[in-house]
């Protein structure tokens, strides 16, 4: 059962054939998340508390009557503290890339600012060795002229080659304007005229650029800053999660379908229809996954299917040895497990299912349509009620 539920939604997202409507899909998810949410405060949380405030425990168990939602809350904060860890991780990886890229764009910038930097230094240079020789005579102004328009052509050559040098550069790294937008581009215009003595002067002007805004170059510095921020790696991270926490409560409750004695028939109904869900709204995050390949999504389906047979037959085992279910050891382990993954399945269904989906952050969903938000809450809550109906009787 939870093999085929988890199965529905990737095979709908992997393979075009088996398509299934998003808006069915979508409802079956939200129903699945309403059944996690009430397996969590209805299934688990009250017979964990019941268990650790039973009179065979010691008096040191029974004087502080509130053990169950102690372990469930820090079971909550455990993974709160686990998914904060994934996404720092996630971010200081992302951010380092971004820091190296623009390590990268910085060193060319400055390897050109360098070289336009001593081609101007030349340009004066020249501009001043000009004005001393053109003061000696006219023949003197003459030769000097033409070795300043030799140097003067020379100049210009090394100016260009740097342009096109930097051009090429930043075609390679970027290929957009950005790098353009922020370089300063220094223009040289030479003048030549006759004075009325008959000298012949070449006057060398640099042309300083406007200051041109960089707003483009920090707008494409601050996008590789938040690259850390990729939706396909949150949702990754909470898909791992939500595994997480449902696959720890498949194994307990395979382990206690694995130890009853009483009421098989009910406990055994509530779950295969619990897990089916369950499977469901796992099987949507799984699908979300942005991967290339299927592989991934089938090898976390299988471990998912395998964790309520794993906790039904080490059950078993238990069962059929000298296994006391009022022992103090065993309703210590029960009970203490049974709250920790209380605290999990309420913490995913709410944070990482409910509110991922439905909260302030879920632009998407505030994007649909009245009928289909209606549609998705009803379904929500239905699932929620139907969990708590069968918890009446298991």
């Amino acid at each position: 059962v939870s093999f085929i539920g988890a199965s529905i939604s990737v095979a709908s997202a992997k393979v075009k054939c088996l398509h299934i409507h998003p808006v069915i899909l979508n409802t079956g998810k939200f129903f699945g998340s309403g059944v996690v949410l009430a397996t969590g405060f209805i299934h688990i949380l009250p017979d964990a508390m019941s268990t650790l405030s039973d009179p065979c425990l010691p008096d040191s168990w029974n004087q502080y009557g509130a053990y169950g939602g102690l372990f469930a809350m820090l079971a909550a904060l455990f993974m709160q503290l686990l998914e904060f860890l994934g996404h720092q991780r996630s971010r200081s990886v992302a951010h380092k890339r971004a820091l190296m890229k623009t390590d990268h764009h910085v060193k060319y910038i400055i390897k050109n600012e360098e070289i336009e930097k001593k081609t101007n230094d030349l340009i004066s240079i020249k501009h001043v060795e000009d004005a001393n020789n053109q003061m000696n005579n006219d023949h003197t102004c003459t030769h000097e002229i033409n070795n300043e328009t030799e140097d003067l052509e020379t100049t210009h050559s090394i100016h260009n080659t740097s342009e096109k040098l930097k051009k090429k550069t930043l075609t390679q790294n970027q290929g957009n304007e950005c790098e353009n937008a922020g370089e300063p581009h220094n223009h040289i215009e030479a003048t030549r005229h006759t004075h009325s003595n008959g000298d012949i002067v070449i006057d060398i002007i640099q042309i300083e650029p406007s200051p041109e805004p960089l707003d483009i170059c920090e707008e494409s510095a601050h996008t590789h800053g938040l690259a850390f921020q990729d939706d396909g790696q949150q949702n990754k991270i909470s898909t791992y999660l939500l595994e997480f926490g449902i696959a720890l409560h498949s194994v307990l409750i395979g382990l206690t379908l694995g130890t009853t004695t009483d009421s098989f028939v009910a406990l055994f109904t509530a779950l295969c229809f619990h897990q089916f869900f369950e499977a469901i709204a796992l099987g949507a995050q799984i699908a979300n996954l942005k991967t290339t390949s299927i592989k991934p999504a089938i090898y976390m389906i299988i471990f998912f299917s395998l964790t309520t047979p794993v906790g039904i037959a080490i059950g078993i085992g238990i069962h059929s040895g000298t296994y006391n279910p009022k022992s103090v050891s065993s309703l210590l382990i029960t009970g203490i497990l049974d709250s920790l993954s209380g605290g999990i399945l309420i913490y995913v269904a709410l944070v990482n299912l409910i509110t991922a989906e439905m909260g302030a952050n879920a632009h998407s969903f505030y994007n649909l349509s009245t009928r289909l938000k209606f549609l998705y809450f009803t379904a929500l809550y239905l699932g929620a009620a139907a969990m708590a109906i069968i918890g009446r009787w298991a």
